[in-house]
């Protein structure tokens, strides 16, 4: 009876590289500069990471919780109690009812939020540090390579991502990482053999 074909084994690859990942895996694998926001944090004040959709909000917030493993990170809530003197970690913090609430009760904070609420923090006390996220060429090459690195199988060749394929999705996507990871995800999912992937 013949060997069962493993997927992805014709790519050197374990998985598909641009499935979704598990958050802790997404904190290992964001390509951030996050090490003032980790001092802000800890001095006491807030972070706040702005993008639109897919750009990479959640991703710089799970790297940045990974130094504060025993902060609550809270995702899509309406309304929340939060204790005072906590790091609290929220993303999609828009969706929040009763965010001034929030931000009265805590002394460290970071937030995913689509527009500033700079001014809101800074009435309830808190100094504020953002992040204004976005991916140019190079940080988008970064996190594409990464992931397939990620999903390696052994030593060898694996799919590339050439300057023009990254030129090429930055053409057709702009910034957003999401869609040039679900688009790329598709095109994996076709891929026949190693060599430059064309997007």
């Amino acid at each position: 009876m013949p060997a069962l074909a493993l997927p992805f084994a014709h790519l050197n690859l374990r998985f598909n590289p641009f499935g979704e990942a598990t958050p802790s895996d997404r904190a290992r694998l964001a390509v951030v500069d996050i090490d003032r926001f980790v001092d802000r944090l800890q001095r006491g004040g807030a972070v706040e990471f702005v993008a639109a959709h897919g750009r990479g909000k959640s991703s710089h917030l799970l790297a940045l919780h990974r130094h504060f493993p025993d902060a609550p990170f809270i995702k899509l809530e309406s309304a929340m109690r939060v204790a005072p003197a906590q790091v609290l970690f929220i993303d999609e913090v828009d969706r929040v009812a009763n965010r001034a609430a929030v931000f009265r009760q805590v002394r460290s904070i970071a937030l995913g939020t689509h527009s500033s609420v700079a001014a809101e923090l800074r009435a309830a006390g808190l100094e504020v540090e953002s992040g204004f996220v976005s991916a140019n060429a190079d940080r988008l090459r970064d996190i594409l390579e990464r992931r397939i690195e990620w999903a390696r199988r052994g030593a060898g060749a694996v799919p590339r991502l050439s300057e023009s394929a990254i030129a090429a999705l930055r053409s057709r996507f702009g910034d957003d990482v999401r869609a040039a990871e679900a688009h790329l995800y598709d095109r994996f999912q076709t891929l026949s053999e190693v060599g430059d992937v064309e997007v």
